[in-house]
């Protein structure tokens, strides 16, 4: 869970490399169930994750960003 909580490491080590072979529309599609599941880790608070809400809002704010990049630079 602590990698996907870290948002240069999801930006450096998953995002980049993935948009090297992927197609812009998939990473999108990615970073979109990305944000559903940190949605429902916030909302939820599943048992054991409970205290990973409020990082959690903050790692989907900025997955929601490059999710709205892919409109104007792809």
């Amino acid at each position: 869970m602590s990698a996907l909580l870290n948002k240069k490491d999801l930006r450096d080590k998953w995002l980049q490399n993935m948009e090297k072979i992927k197609r812009p529309e998939t990473c999108k599609v990615y970073l979109g169930c990305l944000s559903k599941f940190l949605r429902f880790v916030a909302v939820e608070e599943p048992q054991g994750l409970e205290s990973l809400r409020d990082e959690a809002l903050n790692v989907r704010e900025q997955v929601q960003e490059w999710m709205c990049s892919y409109k104007k630079n792809h």
